[in-house]
């Protein structure tokens, strides 16, 4: 079988080792009359489908998913709709239409700092608080590349957290609705290529900031600052989807794959803070926005 499979693998030479790495669907030529034809296809109504998912088609479906006994109704679109589509006209002039704000987080100097072995060599303690807080710092001489990396671990007694299941699901829903609040923030950071991630360990809160060094800085800044802003606003509406989505998740967790059901109950076996997905859905169910 591997010599079969090394005989379908192309070879490269000097002659073709331009192709070792493309793009996929990559057009060496560009045919006018093809990709008219093609745009002809994909602007057709009656070859269009249209998935839509709402509370507002409960009592409305008539059949049911065989594996996950979700409830969906097929119909074909409407003829008044398939015109609408192949004529639009869409009148624009009363609608709100602006520019994005203009993004911050852009870099401006993508310079390389000098080698520096004392600082790379090991993570330095930098400052050390009271309350057992540490800062640490590694620079990275290996790569060549003027990015940065940072993250952060938050402990907390708030709520309980890692010492009751109810404590958890609190966790995850903040957790859920910080990454909707966000939502328009991390949209922008994603275009001046900086990422940012929240995961919940068994006792901790951890953050992790990546991108082009010149604007990881201000990017921790901001989104610290938009997560502590979060306690003013209205997030009933986030709080509603997150609960549903969670929900959904935690319940359709036990229709994976029996290898996968097997490492996560495995995981709430071994470890004493680890938490079943069935018994977090289950303080969910009650868990209310007011508790939030």
């Amino acid at each position: 079988m591997c010599t079969e499979y090394a005989r379908a693998m192309p070879q490269f030479d000097a002659a073709n080792i331009d192709q070792l790495v493309r793009a996929p669907f990559v057009a060496d030529e560009f045919d006018v009359e093809k990709t008219k034809a093609l745009a002809a296809e994909l602007c057709k109504a009656d070859k269009l489908n249209v998935y839509l998912r709402s509370k507002s088609f409960e009592g409305k479906t008539d059949q049911t998913d065989e594996w996950f006994k979700t409830k969906y109704i097929v119909e074909d679109l409407s003829e008044d709709l398939k015109k609408r589509l192949q004529n639009p006209n869409c009148d624009v002039s009363e609608k709100k239409l602006d520019l994005p704000p203009a993004n911050t987080l852009i870099p401006k100097s993508f310079d390389l700092l000098e080698k520096d072995e004392a600082r790379s060599a090991k993570p330095i303690l930098l400052k050390k608080w009271p309350d057992c807080t540490d800062l640490w710092y590694k620079k990275d001489d290996h790569f060549g590349k003027p990015k940065e990396m940072a993250s952060m671990q938050l402990y907390t007694n708030d709520c309980l957290f890692g010492q009751n299941p109810r404590a958890r699901v609190f966790v995850h829903v903040w957790q859920k609705v910080l990454e909707e609040h966000l939502g328009e923030f991390t949209c922008m950071a994603a275009a001046a290529k900086l990422s940012f991630d929240v995961t919940l360990g068994l006792d901790s809160v951890n953050f992790k900031w990546s991108g082009y060094g010149d604007s990881v800085p201000g990017f921790v800044e901001q989104t610290l600052t938009r997560l502590c802003e979060m306690k003013g606003h209205d997030l009933a509406k986030a709080f509603a989807q997150v609960k549903e989505r969670l929900l959904l998740d935690w319940k359709n967790c036990y229709f994976e794959q029996s290898y996968q059901q097997a490492i996560a109950a495995f995981g709430c076996m071994a470890v004493n803070l680890a938490t079943e997905k069935k018994q977090m859905r289950k303080h969910l169910e009650s868990f209310t926005y007011e508790d939030f």
